[in-house]
């Protein structure tokens, strides 16, 4: 609910916004570690995840950060802008999103 929430007062703000949600059935079918290589890399002006506890344990935003990370070495100005929701807790914690 808080990614759709800050997407809609970004796109009120003029931003042009991704978020997987809305994405989903668009993507079926897809390969959308393809697909998310230009989202994630050179078809953005920032990488904003919102990290919590949800986001850190599931395995797909290893590849978004991936992505974010080569793109970010290419770059000379500020792209990876991350929102932390919660502590994140637990063994795996440090490891997801380094």
């Amino acid at each position: 609910k808080a990614g759709l929430h800050l997407a809609s007062l970004l796109s009120t703000g003029g931003a042009i916004v991704f978020i997987d949600t809305p994405y989903r059935a668009d993507l079926g079918g897809r390969r959308r570690d393809r697909e998310f290589e230009w989202v994630f890399g050179p078809g953005t002006r920032y990488f904003v995840p919102i990290i919590s506890q949800a986001y850190a344990d599931r395995p797909w935003p290893q590849h978004e950060w991936s992505v974010a990370i080569r793109e970010a070495e290419k770059r000379s100005d500020e792209f990876i802008l991350p929102l932390v929701r919660m502590a994140l807790r637990g063994p795996g914690a440090g490891r997801q999103l380094e």
